[in-house]
């Protein structure tokens, strides 16, 4: 990514934003958690919340960065090996690094029982579709907002012939690790009927249900319901 002059920059697609102080090339990529993680004892106290990004940019061009996630620490992955940094301001939707140093990186949570149910995270519903002669299968997805585990997705499906379906994310915030009820305003078979909400590595398979539909005659709603409390969360139509 080049940016021509200082400023704030903000890259849509991977949730990140740069002030930087003057031109500057930075380069992203992506890394795989259980190269890292696997080799800390963190594995078992935290939970990973977000993609493990590798950045690459001159040193001092960049003021601050901010990760669009809240409630974390920042793990830098370096050659002596792994250091949890505490963000410079938390903001309700990101975290802040002023003066960032860049190694591997990623979001992660301290996992503490009695406050994980309650802890709030943005989310996506993705729905595929597939049309064979007549008939019709629906994948519905339940997932945290990450851009890295939505590309994933697409690419998987695209592999199975599946289209993608455009709808609006849950509009409240869901929690993590909590479950969800599938439904349909028809009795169409659903497999699973329930979705956790989870954080898998984009390299990881991820949770959805499978719909069987048949014959499309009409339009159908999907709901989705949150088992505790049985709050509708979401909802689309389909015709």
């Amino acid at each position: 990514v080049q940016f021509p002059v200082a400023g704030t920059y903000h890259c849509p697609n991977i949730g990140l934003h740069f002030v930087v102080v003057r031109a500057v090339t930075i380069e992203i990529g992506i890394c795989a958690w259980s190269q890292h993680l696997d080799k800390t004892p963190l594995q078992d106290s935290h939970m990973v919340a977000g993609p493990l990004l590798d950045i690459k940019a001159e040193q001092g061009a960049v003021a601050a960065g901010q990760v669009d996630i809240s409630w974390f620490r920042v793990a830098h992955f370096q050659e002596h090996g792994m250091v949890l940094e505490v963000p410079a301001r938390v903001e309700q939707c990101y975290t802040v690094l002023e003066n960032p140093s860049f190694s591997p990186m990623g979001v992660l949570l301290r996992l503490m029982p009695a406050v994980r149910p309650f802890i709030p995270i943005n989310s996506v519903t993705l729905i595929y579709y597939y049309l064979n002669l007549k008939d019709v299968t629906l994948h519905l997805y339940l997932i945290p907002n990450d851009w890295t585990i939505q590309k994933a997705i697409d690419e998987q499906e695209m592999r199975f012939q599946f289209v993608r379906i455009h709808k609006p994310p849950p509009v409240d915030s869901l929690h993590i690790g909590s479950r969800y009820i599938v439904s349909a305003s028809k009795n169409l078979e659903i497999i699973p009927k329930e979705l956790e909400l989870c954080y898998r590595s984009p390299r990881e398979s991820q949770l959805f249900s499978e719909i069987y539909v048949g014959h499309m005659g009409s339009e159908i709603k999907l709901r989705i319901i949150d088992k505790k409390n049985k709050n509708l969360k979401w909802e689309a139509l389909l015709n």
